[in-house]
């Protein structure tokens, strides 16, 4: 009898023990799984402030490297053969370099000789070869120039020589949903991989609200447009549209004589400053994790928009922002506005600490297009979800500068 009650004991204590160690399993795995999202969530953010700096950083380089686009130069070429633009100015003359992003998204002069025409006959000939190679360095396209600014191996360079070239992304009317099965333009040594749009673009955001959107025309194609702009001629000789589809640099040479021409219209001096900084764009897609090596590859993300891929804008004065109207998700990237005080330091303005980086640098008047006190953001850099985010009082002059300073927060991993 004993016997039996000390076996009946010992089940007991046993069952009881075996409880408490599912319990604590459970509790365990509970705390993991809560830590797995935020973890998740981090990592994603992490890769995507190192994107962002990455190429903030390649588009300063480039910047400051400066490029040559004879085709669309506007303060040499008055006088253009239209069957081969060729410009009859640059007979004797060395070529304008101008301290912003290449016009074009792919080109590879320095390559294969694809030159702008009319090179030969500027004093380009009279060059030692290493000078000549530097001057078509400076005639690559952007995917030619990031790989160099982002010191990319040249096995993991797949820049197209043009923007004719086959297999480019068009997202003139759509962005890109799905990245798989397309072929990115950058390897990293990161394992991201990055996918440079074919077109550069503009937008305009009229006062009704609208914004307007038009690709740039990198050769001249609207023959009419051109000559009016480059001959002086006032706006009610060019519509719109051919206006709004040339490059930055001739909208703001034909609206510097529109200043002179209506000098008390105060909407032309406005958009003179509105185009003294390059707002022309390119879209850039990164994958921040890896690219996808088959449809069953479980080790890199789906290939997919604002998943594991997400869009940037490469402002040709060397901005380079979140799209937001592709959809990408506005917590991901955050910053904070710091005032200048009277001591001369910056201190973060609390109400402004934690907030998406576009808004962020819309309220520090470090983007859109403010200028002489006007309310309207007629790049639509500013707009977004229908509200326009005027700069803070302390953030804004007449001048069009600024005394503040939108700085990106790090990511940073703590459970709340």
């Amino acid at each position: 009898m004993k016997n039996n009650k000390l076996v009946r004991n010992l089940a007991a204590v046993s069952l009881i023990e075996i409880m408490m160690i599912f319990t604590i399993i459970g509790v365990v795995t509970a705390a993991c799984a809560g830590l797995s999202k935020p973890k998740v969530e981090y990592m994603k953010k992490i890769r995507l402030y190192s994107s962002l700096v990455a190429l903030e950083q390649a588009a300063k380089t480039i910047v400051n490297e400066g490029h040559l686009d004879f085709t669309t130069d506007v303060n040499t070429c008055r006088s253009r053969n239209y069957t081969t633009n060729i410009c009859s100015n640059y007979n004797g003359q060395f070529p304008n370099l101008s301290n912003q992003l290449p016009k074009v998204s792919h080109r590879a002069a320095s390559s294969d000789g694809a030159v702008d025409p009319g090179l030969s006959i500027t004093k380009y000939n009279t060059l030692s070869d290493s000078e000549k190679f530097q001057f078509k360095y400076l005639q690559n396209g952007l995917c030619q120039r990031l790989a160099s600014a982002l010191k990319v191996q040249d096995a993991g360079i797949n820049c197209s020589n043009n923007t004719s070239a086959s297999g480019l992304i068009d997202d003139s009317s759509t962005y890109q949903q799905s990245f798989y099965g397309i072929l990115p333009q950058l390897y990293l040594s990161n394992s991201q991989v990055v996918y440079i749009g074919k077109n550069a673009y503009t937008d305009f955001r009229d006062s009704s609200g609208s914004t307007t959107r038009k690709v740039i025309n990198i050769v001249p194609s609207d023959r009419n447009s051109e000559w009016h702009i480059r001959n002086n001629s006032p706006f009610s000789y060019i519509t719109q549209d051919s206006f709004l589809k040339n490059p930055n640099e001739m909208r703001l040479f034909g609206v510097k004589f529109n200043c002179n021409y209506y000098p008390n219209d105060i909407f032309y001096k406005y958009m003179e400053q509105m185009y003294l900084k390059n707002k022309d764009y390119f879209i850039i897609y990164v994958d921040t994790d890896c690219k996808k090596a088959s449809a069953s590859d479980k080790s890199c993300g789906p290939d997919r928009l604002n998943e594991d891929v997400f869009a940037f804008r490469m402002y040709r004065d060397g901005m380079v922002l979140p799209d937001y109207q592709s959809g990408f998700p506005r917590d991901l990237l955050t910053a904070k506005v710091m005032r200048i005080q009277n001591n001369g330091r910056y201190q973060v303005d609390a109400n402004y600490a934690k907030i998406p980086l576009v808004h962020a640098r819309c309220y520090a008047n470090l983007a859109g297009s403010y200028a002489f006190g006007y309310a309207n953001d007629h790049m639509g850099i500013c707009t977004d979800g229908g509200v326009t985010r005027m700069p803070l009082n302390d953030c804004f002059t007449e001048l069009g500068d600024t005394k503040c300073k939108a700085v990106i927060n790090k990511p940073s991993f703590v459970m709340r």
